[in-house]
């Protein structure tokens, strides 16, 4: 497996969307959550923010703070100021952790007491993929779930799914032609099974390859799921029936 060199872990999403008033979230409760309970850090965010975070990249994420950084030991903020989220003011913090065997530096922002953007790092962190996914479960059902759209006709439903750059390559009257060759071969599909899943890293790319065995009344066919990773969210970049 490739690394990806000493890239450095940098994850922010931002959105510019008014927010009900809740409970503030605190630097040190989010990097304690980050470096133990990922649910509880995913259950900290706004629903904006958590469209753009896999709990399984968040879970994956703190797993390697635990293994390579440890607990954390303490949280000092280092700036705070006002952002702008279109005519609503957010709180802007920044702050350096430090934990068992390393820093990180950590920037919330806050909007209305709900976490809508963070960005973590450490140097201790070069690849958060290096050991692998937590789990694929999040990307089987992703996988079967475009399988059984494309193969049951819903062509657009399909499409809604592929990643934009992959849109640009396939427009939807392409992918309805590759839909009823495959359905002609296939049949109406009685099972889809994942049977295998490797990652491939690179500098440049991260993506997760899952074949699935697909049972048809007529034949059983395979399919190929490409899942590429940028930011914290993995996105279907890729497919291949056969």
């Amino acid at each position: 497996m490739k690394r990806l060199g000493t890239i450095l872990i940098c994850f922010a999403a931002l959105f510019t969307q008014c927010i009900q008033a809740a409970p503030t979230v605190t630097q040190e409760q989010f990097v304690n959550a980050l470096a133990s309970d990922s649910d509880a850090a995913y259950d900290m965010m706004h629903p904006a923010l958590q469209k753009v975070v896999d709990e399984t990249v968040l879970a994956t994420l703190s797993r390697e703070i635990k293994h390579r950084l440890g607990k954390v030991k303490s949280v000092r903020i280092t700036k705070q100021d006002t952002v702008q989220y279109g005519e609503t003011p957010a709180d802007h913090i920044e702050a350096t952790v430090e934990f068992e065997k390393g820093e990180a530096t950590s920037v919330l922002e806050i909007l209305n007491g709900q976490l809508v953007s963070f960005d973590f790092k450490s140097q201790a962190i070069q690849n958060w993929l290096e050991n692998g996914l937590t789990s694929v479960d999040e990307y089987r059902s992703l996988g079967s779930k475009f399988i059984r759209k494309f193969l049951g006709g819903q062509t657009q439903a399909a499409w809604n799914m592929m990643h934009a750059s992959l849109q640009a390559e396939v427009d939807e009257s392409e992918l309805d032609a590759m839909m009823q060759r495959m359905t002609e071969k296939s049949g109406d599909v009685v099972s889809v099974r994942l049977v295998d899943s490797s990652l491939e890293l690179s500098e440049q790319t991260s993506n997760l390859l899952m074949d699935f065995e697909i049972v048809g009344k007529k034949n059983t066919i395979t399919c190929e799921i490409n899942i590429a990773f940028a930011g914290m969210q993995g996105h279907l970049l890729g497919f291949h029936f056969k």
